[in-house]
């Protein structure tokens, strides 16, 4: 795949060749090889899991407490658990010691009260939750191209080998494919190897934009950031929806407008992936963009998804009713209802009474079957 790359990011990529992350360890993940164990020092939520298990799909989700992007990834984390609550599939959210203050105390009590949600109520982790011992897991799961921003995800086939890794918002299409077997490991790990080339050059202009930013020169990080996406806006389009957040906050939201319609025609139509990215980040607030847009971005991701997947649909109601478009709203629950799991089924019920709307009745239980006061006791006696 050739990349159009601009003359000016050209030059400075150009200055920068050879800036390659260094292998720390020794036995490194690699794409479409035997994924390294965990070493966890502590299982706080969740049955434990000491080995791959034949047949079973994992996704490993590396998170820290002082990470936002991580927390507000977790209402994502909990819709795809339970989408695939009944498959064989575990999500594991892994947290590290780190030097930015990432603790087991702290970790213990965001599994315990929950994390701060959108909405200021805590949102609880809905998946096993585990604490590294050291950081060695991190560092083996570093090397697999992964430039170590988090929240970051890996995704373990059925054959215990290393399928896929990404963003959170990034992974539903892949693991979709992984779960059914469809997905082709080997043409993934060919072009992650090409993606992984330009991120690892492109992480330094990455560092730069933040730089940048925190020095107070936006416009300086704005620009940076509209040259990266367009090295590849699908790949880089958590840092496209960034470029736009900016672009609104810095009073151009015309221009950002301009800046997200180019992609939502272009090249995120139809990437699910990316179209949920963006919307997901503009429904945290008015001050991260207009809804109409992560409107349309959602509509798309669900035209893509041929709306069978729970957290687009969520999204879309949260999304609905924000825009004080609730009967839309409460048809989004609805659909999600006809898709998801048992367990997740009482919480979108409690939604759509909130919205207005009236949960549909129970499917009857087949002719025969005991009601629950004449079941018959344990034993059968």
């Amino acid at each position: 795949m050739r990349f159009k790359i601009p003359v000016a990011l050209a030059a400075a990529l150009a200055r920068l060749a050879g800036a390659q992350p260094t292998a720390a360890q020794a036995q490194p993940a690699a794409l479409g090889q035997p994924a390294p164990m965990i070493e966890v020092q502590e299982w706080l939520s969740g049955e434990p899991v000491a080995a791959w298990e034949p047949g079973r799909v994992y996704v490993i989700d590396f998170w820290a407490t002082w990470c936002r992007p991580c927390l507000e990834a977790v209402p994502h984390m909990n819709a795809l658990a339970a989408e695939y609550g009944d498959r064989p599939v575990t999500f594991i959210g892994l947290s590290s010691p780190d030097s930015r203050g990432n603790s087991l105390e702290r970790t213990r009590q965001f599994v315990q009260q929950g994390v701060p949600g959108r909405a200021g109520q805590p949102v609880l982790m809905e998946y096993p939750i585990a604490w590294a011992r050291g950081r060695t897991t991190w560092q083996r799961y570093a090397q697999a191209g992964w430039d170590q921003s988090i929240p970051h995800v890996f995704v373990v086939d059925g054959e215990g080998r290393l399928a896929w890794h990404g963003h959170p918002a990034e992974m539903d299409d892949a693991l979709g494919e992984v779960v059914a077997g469809t997905f082709d490991s080997a043409a993934y790990a060919e072009a992650e190897a090409r993606r992984a080339e330009l991120k690892a050059r492109v992480a330094p202009l990455t560092r730069e934009m933040t730089a940048k930013f925190r020095a107070g020169d936006v416009k300086g990080a704005i620009d940076l950031a509209g040259e990266i996406t367009e090295l590849d806006p699908v790949l880089f389009a958590n840092i496209g929806a960034w470029r736009y957040e900016r672009l609104v906050q810095s009073g151009r939201a015309e221009e950002g407008g301009a800046f997200v319609t180019g992609l939502l025609d272009g090249a995120w139509k139809d990437s699910a992936s990316a179209l949920y990215l963006f919307a997901f980040r503009v429904s945290g607030g008015p001050d991260r963009g207009d809804l109409g847009l992560a409107l349309r971005a959602a509509e798309r991701a669900n035209e893509v998804t041929k709306g069978r997947r729970l957290s687009v649909l969520e999204l879309l109601a949260t999304l609905y009713a924000a825009s004080d478009d609730l009967e839309r709203a409460r048809g989004a629950v609805e659909a999600a209802l006809k898709v998801a799991p048992e367990g997740e089924r009482e919480a979108l019920r409690t939604r759509l009474i909130e919205l207005g709307g009236t949960p549909p009745a129970e499917a009857p239980a087949p002719e025969g079957t005991p009601r629950p006061e004449e079941a018959p006791p344990e034993g059968g006696g």
